[in-house]
Formats: C-alpha cells, sequence, structure tokens
C-alpha cells in the first residue's frame, strides 16, 4: 500500500478512531523558550488548573506541553499575545468540538452529509518517515484546483468543509508534534483546474485561512503554489490581507519551473505523479483509491440535492 495517512478520504476500508496522540519533546530549548515557557504557564495557570471550568479548559490541559506551547510563543510577538492566543485557540477547539470532528470525520463517515463533504474537499497528509521533507516534516498535499467552490456554496456545505479542514489541520498538527522538536510542515499546493469561479468565492479560502492561522500556529514552514492560472496573483491579492505577516511569508508561488523549487524541499518521491514527481505512479499504488483522487487531481463535484 502506499505511504499516505488519509486526512479527508471517504474511501477508508474501516472506521477506525484515532488513538490518542502522543507527544515529543523538544530538545533543543534554550534559556529564552525556558523563560518564556514559564511565563506563559503562569500567564494561563487559571485556565490550565486541573479543576478548571474556565471555557476551553479541557482543550487547553491537552495542549500545555512544550511542544505546542512553543509553536504559540513563536507566532505572537511577545508572550502575553501567546496566552491570549492559546485562551482563544482553546475556546474555539470546545466550541467546535474538535475531538468530536476528528472522530466523526475517520475512517468512512455514517453520517452521509459529511462523507459528501469529504468527497469535495480531499487533501492528504503524508507523515511516514519515508515521505516527509527533507527537514524531516510532513508532506500536505491540497488540491485547490479542482473543488467545486461553486457547488459548495450552492449547497450550502461552507460549514461542512470548514469541518473537513479542521479534520485535515488537526491531523497536521498532532503530526508536528508527534515527531517533535520544532518540525513543521511543507504544504504543496496544486492549482490547476482553477477557474475564475475560485475568486467569486474568495470568502471560503478566507475561512480556511482564518482556522489555520488562529489556531494551528508554527505547523507549516512554507505553502508551494503550483500551476496556477493568470488570476492568482490577484486572489492571494485580497487573501493575504487576513493572514499574520509571518504567514503571509511563507507562501511561494512557483511558475512553470515549480518541480525544481519543490525538490528543494522534499524529495520527488512525495510529489504526485500528476505534477512531474514519481508519487502514486506504481503499479502498487494503482490499487490506491486515495492514490487515485490524487492522482487524477480531481476532488469530487458537488452535485445538486
Amino acid at each position: 500500500m502506499s505511504a499516505l495517512s488519509s486526512v479527508a478520504s471517504p474511501v477508508k476500508t474501516s472506521p477506525e478512531v484515532p488513538k490518542p496522540p502522543t507527544w515529543s519533546p523538544v530538545l533543543d530549548l534554550t534559556a529564552e523558550d525556558i523563560a518564556n515557557l514559564k511565563q506563559i504557564r503562569e500567564r494561563l495557570a487559571d485556565l490550565l488548573a486541573p479543576d478548571s471550568i474556565l471555557p476551553g479548559a479541557a482543550e487547553a490541559r491537552k495542549m500545555q506541553d512544550d511542544n505546542a506551547l512553543l509553536r504559540f510563543i513563536m507566532a505572537r510577538p511577545t508572550v502575553e499575545a501567546a496566552a491570549s492566543m492559546f485562551r482563544e485557540s482553546s475556546a474555539w477547539r470546545a466550541e467546535q468540538d474538535v475531538e468530536e470532528i476528528m472522530r466523526s470525520h475517520a475512517g468512512i463517515p455514517e453520517d452521509p452529509r459529511i462523507r459528501r463533504a469529504m468527497s469535495a474537499f480531499y487533501s492528504t497528509v503524508l507523515t511516514k518517515e519515508s515521505t516527509r521533507t527533507h527537514a524531516g516534516g510532513p508532506v500536505m498535499l491540497e488540491l485547490c484546483g479542482s473543488v467545486d467552490l461553486t457547488g459548495i456554496a450552492r449547497e450550502n456545505m461552507i460549514d461542512d468543509l470548514c469541518k473537513c479542514y479542521t479534520y485535515y489541520v488537526e491531523t497536521v498538527w498532532r503530526a508536528v508534534r508527534s515527531i517533535g522538536g520544532r518540525t513543521r510542515a511543507t504544504c504543496i499546493v496544486d492549482v490547476k483546474g482553477a477557474s475564475y469561479g475560485h475568486v467569486r468565492h474568495v470568502g471560503i479560502i478566507k475561512r480556511f485561512a482564518t482556522i489555520g492561522s488562529l489556531n494551528y500556529p508554527e505547523v507549516i514552514d512554507r505553502v508551494a503554489i503550483c500551476r496556477g492560472p493568470w488570476f492568482l496573483s490577484a486572489a492571494w491579492k485580497v487573501v493575504s490581507p487576513v493572514l499574520p505577516e509571518a504567514t503571509r511569508d511563507k507562501v511561494k508561488i512557483f511558475g512553470a519551473d515549480y518541480l525544481q523549487e519543490l525538490q528543494k524541499y522534499v524529495p520527488e518521491h512525495v510529489i504526485p505523479s500528476v505534477m512531474g514527481g514519481t508519487c502514486f505512479a506504481g503499479d502498487e499504488q494503482e490499487e490506491d483509491d486515495e492514490a487515485g483522487l490524487l492522482r487524477n487531481n480531481r476532488a469530487q463535484p458537488v452535485s445538486k440535492t
């Protein structure tokens, strides 16, 4: 089988619920890191207390490891701002019930509406050691160009897609913390097939971007956008202002030489064959439906109900 860790696919053979994750330590903490971690824990003491009933307290206690807290600290200019971000994210996680999203979207979901949303939004995270970036992080593959945003908006599926996206980025969040250290992912976004309709529905893309930037800090090292149409730069001008400066700086839009640029960050065997790499190109992957979706570079169109 392929080395995929499926994130938003309706083709799993069993509805397995993700096991409770374990977090690897950050082994290269500096004196400044240690001081900042102590300070943020002091600022969050009321929220992290075992008996705290503050909004998001239960979720906060799941993220009190050094690996998670350090990412919040890295994402904000001050520890005070990082603590505020952590509180807001913990409350958001409780409100969205992220644990239930992870349960309900795993394997083949029982809910037909979730299955429908997953077929419309397809992305994958490669987490095994043999399929990581040159720096050792996970690889995220997104098929944005074939996502039917017009159908999603028409069928009132935006909230459903946001849950699929939450499942996707939560999987990455858990992966980088499990690998340990200051590991971050590289995200390859294939926008081949995008039409001007994607620009008309840029509000949906903004919602996705907000979920990631406000609740999953320092998860992604870079975003490589490839095979884009001429109007991509215009769309980026609309979306980028809602993102933190540090996030904007991570985005790279590659032209015709995208394959050469991608291989600076990831090995060729994790780049999909439809993009010029060798991932999913062998006979072994031909039987893998998940690989087939990526190999064909298509998410499923949204039919009218």
